[in-house]
């Protein structure tokens, strides 16, 4: 059907109907086109595949971005590990006096609830 109706016609010249040869390089250079577009698409594709698969790599497990944009350098992924470490070492220090400062404050009170004299009710209260 689709050779009938597109590739074959009225030769002018000579005035016979069959395929012109106008018309089928038309046809081979559209595939030729067709096939190239083919192609790109393909390895656009595998590019993004390829993309997306690097970005999951790069992120974490829990869904954080090691790196968002850019290049990171080895020097700077360093500085940014120190300043993650300092960051969580004074968080750690900061939760142990706190921690330490709950214990003391129990031991005094366990200290000061030892001093008091020991009465009973009805030593206090001798009316009774």
């Amino acid at each position: 059907m689709f050779a009938r109706k597109h590739l074959q016609g009225i030769n002018p010249a000579t005035g016979e109907y069959r395929i012109l040869l106008s018309r089928v390089t038309k046809l081979t250079r559209g595939s030729v086109a067709i096939a190239a577009a083919k192609e790109k698409c393909e390895k656009d594709l595998r590019d993004l595949t390829v993309t997306a698969k690097q970005r999951a790599k790069r992120q974490r497990k829990d869904g954080r971005y090691i790196q968002t944009r850019g290049t990171i350098y080895v020097h700077d992924a360093r500085l940014r590990v120190a300043a993650k470490d300092s960051i969580q070492r004074k968080k750690e220090d900061r939760a142990a006096k706190r921690a330490a400062a709950k214990l003391l404050k129990e031991a005094e009170e366990a200290e000061a609830r030892e001093s008091l004299p020991l009465t009973s009710s009805y030593e206090s209260h001798p009316e009774i």
